[in-house]
């Protein structure tokens, strides 16, 4: 009798695990004998993205995600490319606008980025009001210029009220190249 083999794919935090269990039957004493064969693949351009949270007072930051970002410590940042930026957080409080500021820090100095949409209840897979206690997706392609030097920098994201005060707010460590 011929081997039968089963394989499945599991994906966890950015690994997929391959698992194939193989079934031999011996013949002459009719027992099955089972190997399993473990093989873990990084998936590319997979990485936790880091950020600190810097002083949401308005919402529960669930996740950051940078794409690209394939770095723990920083993510890198091509000048000229598009960044896409995701952010899930659950507010704490109701809003009936949302406007995006965001802030590059180089040595501890807060420079305006450039923002595609400051209103972000547009084009960002999210839709005003804003309605404490549930998850909401903010997504937006940011470009990076040209004209950005190469530096360290700290990505600094707010996402403001209809009466100016930071619901989220996110610094993300970055390297422009």
């Amino acid at each position: 009798m011929a081997p039968s083999t089963k394989c499945s794919q599991i994906l966890i935090i950015g690994l997929v695990a391959l698992t194939c269990a193989v079934v031999v039957s011996s013949i002459p004493r009719n027992k099955n004998k089972i190997y399993t064969v473990n093989r873990w693949y990084a998936l590319p351009g997979y990485s936790e993205t880091p950020f600190s949270d810097c002083g949401s007072k308005g919402a529960t930051i669930q996740k950051v995600e940078v794409i690209p970002c394939d770095n723990d410590n920083a993510c890198q940042l091509k000048t000229g490319t598009n960044a896409t930026f995701k952010i899930t957080f659950v507010p704490k409080v109701n809003t009936t606008t949302l406007r995006a500021r965001i802030h590059g820090i180089v040595a501890g100095i807060p420079l305006p980025f450039h923002c595609p949409q400051e209103n972000a209840c547009q084009n960002s897979n999210i839709a005003c009001p804003i309605i404490a206690g549930q998850t909401y997706h903010y997504v937006v392609d940011l470009p990076v210029l040209k004209s950005y030097p190469h530096v360290n920098v700290k990505v600094k994201w707010e996402l403001l009220s209809s009466v100016n005060q930071d619901v989220v707010c996110v610094t993300i460590p970055a390297k422009l190249i």
